[in-house]
């Protein structure tokens, strides 16, 4: 796995965005902190400060797939998934919309936990998705559940676009 940090370099350097901004993607993974700089001659500071700029703007589209947990955008933005909550499938439509509603309160008060990685989060049990779907109908689960990957989806897609300030070197 250390070996992303070569690789984003050679695949930066040469121009290969889409390989650069998933090298870049696995690079910012690791804690900045835990880093060993002796562990490559490449980790030099323009290297830590790609991933420290790349954590935090995964981390923003983290947000914003938490954002999209908005009860009428989900019911509008994923009906053709599985009609959830208030439609048909739902099984305990009060109890769902509930479950949505407060979610979303917490999310849009800033108190629910960091989504700082929004390829992986769902699949790893995030504690925040995982109380979410606990208190949802199966159907309303497997909605939620499909628009988040749909959502990763879209962000492993865009990556190159996401991480360019990092590769770029802005701030």
């Amino acid at each position: 796995p250390e070996n992303c940090f070569d690789v984003y370099v050679l695949a930066r350097d040469q121009g290969m965005e889409i390989i650069a901004a998933r090298a870049l993607y696995e690079c910012c993974r690791y804690e900045l902190a835990d880093l060993d700089t002796n562990m490559s001659p490449i980790l030099n500071p323009d290297i830590l400060w790609a991933c420290a700029l790349g954590r935090e703007l995964i981390a923003e589209r983290g947000a914003a797939q938490l954002r999209r947990l908005d009860p009428d955008y989900m019911r509008n933005a994923h009906s053709d998934i599985l009609p959830g909550f208030g439609g048909p499938a739902c099984e305990r439509v009060q109890a769902c919309e509930a479950a949505m509603t407060d979610t979303f309160e917490i999310i849009s008060a800033g108190l629910a936990p960091p989504h700082r990685d929004p390829l992986n989060s769902y699949a790893r049990n995030d504690a925040f998705l995982k109380r979410l779907k606990n208190q949802l109908c199966q159907p309303c689960r497997s909605m939620v559940t499909r628009a988040i990957q749909s959502d990763a989806q879209a962000v492993w897609i865009s990556l190159p676009d996401i991480l360019a300030p990092a590769m770029a070197g802005e701030s």
